[in-house]
Order: structure tokens, then C-alpha cells, then sequence
């Protein structure tokens, strides 16, 4: 299989058949620690689409003696791993990083634009909202609504930073309000595009193909939804060969999914 092939090639071993001929080999190894990133990508969410992770799950557990198995993945694949198959994945430890705080966040954020140098200030209207709050500083203000938009994610942090800013004429950096996603946009997404979004959400990464397997949704609707969803920019390519949630909508399709109970594990 395909997963076979990458663990020998990962592993530098030839390719082998089976994973009973592949773990003989592993079990001749020094203690490795094995880091599957991605991981949520082994599995589909329909009848048969779960091989591949079945077969981690046995080399996994067969190996374990000498192999420490890292998988890293969303926090919807693995909410949905443990109601679809709940019997089948159970992993000995599983941890979820913490969100990053404020003062996380804008020592991140402005280490980084330090990096790149020259003079940063914040815009009119960051001045007007900071003064009608009173104790706050104009850039405690911004990182409090960016904490706040972003979920305490700080890939998504950094997107809405890069959109919050813009270079003045004389080489100024101004840092804007981060900017809210309009609401109405999802609210006025067609009905299918819900589980669209959830399914999305579930895999991390899906083609407009596997969309339609795993949704089972009639082609027209489908097709209405995951065009629409990529004209506002909720769906959009980051890695692979599918399309994602966009990192600076993520949270904002989050909470309309939570509304509509459509959130694995919720």
C-alpha cells in the first residue's frame, strides 16, 4: 500500500509487502522516535476509507517496544477518529497545545516585525478604540482583539497581522484593527455548505472529489457550495492538492458550524 511505501522510505529500508514483513524489519532498529505529521490525511471518512490508519494503528501498537509513535493532527480529525472508530483508535497519550496568550502572541508577532526592521505604528482607528478604553494602550488594545479573532492560534494571529498592516509612503509599517470576517457572509452560504465546511474541517485538506464521496451530498449542491465557499475566501489551498479552511476564517467557520451542531465531539 501507499502508506507502506512511505514508512520505508522513511525508515531507509526497501520496500516490503506486508506490514507484518515491514515491522520484522523495524524490529531489528535502535529506539526511533516517529513523528506522522498530517496524520488526519490517512482516513476518509466513509465505508473503507479507514485502512490505512487501521494499518498505523497495528504497526503502532506492534512496534511499540522500540518505536515511539508521534501522530499530529486537528483536534476535529481526532474528536471524529474517536466517535467513528472509537473502539479501534485508542491511543495511550493525547495532548492539545494551549492556546497562546496576548503577551504570547504580540511578543511572536513583534520579534518577527523586528526581524524585518523599520519603524511600526498603529492607525487612527486602533487610537480612537484604545482611548475609549480606559488604562489600555493602543497596542494592548489590538493584541486583546487579536487574541480574540485569531482563537489564540498563532499561524491564524499571523494571518490577520499581515492583514491588519500596510507600508505608508514613508516606510512606515501601520497596523490597522485585525480584520472581522462579515458574518452574513456564512450566514447566507447555501445549506449544503455546512457539511462542506464540517467535512473540511474533519480532514484538514479535501478535493472537490473526496468532498463528494465523504458528504454523499447530490453533485449541483456541492458544487454551489464549494464554489461559493471559495469566493469568499472561507476554502482556499495551502499545501496539497485540496483546499482547506483559510487560516484567517478559521475561527469565525468554527463557531457557525458550532451553532448548527455540526462540530465533531461538540
Amino acid at each position: 500500500s501507499e502508506l507502506l511505501e512511505v514508512l520505508c522510505r522513511a525508515f531507509g529500508l526497501e520496500l516490503q509487502p506486508t506490514s507484518e514483513a515491514l515491522l520484522e524489519q523495524l524490529g531489528q532498529r535502535p529506539p526511533t522516535l516517529v513523528v506522522v505529521p498530517a496524520a488526519q490525511r490517512l482516513f476518509l471518512a466513509s465505508v473503507g476509507g479507514f485502512e490505512a490508519m487501521d494499518c498505523l494503528r497495528h504497526l503502532m501498537l506492534a512496534a511499540r517496544h522500540n518505536h515511539f509513535w508521534c501522530l499530529i493532527m486537528p483536534t476535529q480529525s481526532q474528536r471524529y477518529l474517536r466517535m467513528a472508530i472509537g473502539e479501534r483508535w485508542v491511543v495511550p497519550v493525547s495532548l492539545r497545545l494551549p492556546r497562546w496568550t496576548e503577551s504570547s502572541l504580540q511578543a511572536m508577532l513583534l520579534q518577527r516585525h523586528s526581524l524585518a526592521g523599520g519603524p511600526l505604528r498603529y492607525s487612527a482607528a486602533v487610537l480612537r478604540a484604545a482611548e475609549a478604553t480606559p488604562g489600555v494602550t493602543p497596542e494592548t488594545y489590538f493584541f486583546h482583539i487579536l487574541r480574540e479573532l485569531s482563537g489564540g492560534n498563532p499561524l491564524v494571529a499571523r494571518e490577520l497581522w499581515l492583514e491588519s498592516a500596510h507600508l505608508d509612503s514613508d516606510g512606515t509599517v501601520v497596523v490597522g484593527l485585525p480584520p472581522r470576517k462579515p458574518s452574513h457572509l456564512l450566514v447566507a452560504l447555501p445549506a449544503a455548505a455546512g457539511y462542506v465546511l464540517a467535512a473540511v474541517m474533519r480532514h484538514g485538506e479535501l478535493t472537490r472529489e473526496e468532498a463528494a464521496h465523504v458528504t454523499a451530498l447530490p453533485a449541483s449542491p456541492l458544487f454551489a457550495a464549494w464554489e461559493r465557499c471559495q469566493e469568499i475566501g472561507a476554502l482556499g489551498p495551502e499545501t496539497g492538492l485540496g483546499l482547506s479552511i483559510s487560516r484567517s476564517w478559521r475561527a469565525d467557520v468554527e463557531y457557525y458550524l458550532r451553532e448548527r451542531n455540526l462540530l465533531d465531539g461538540e
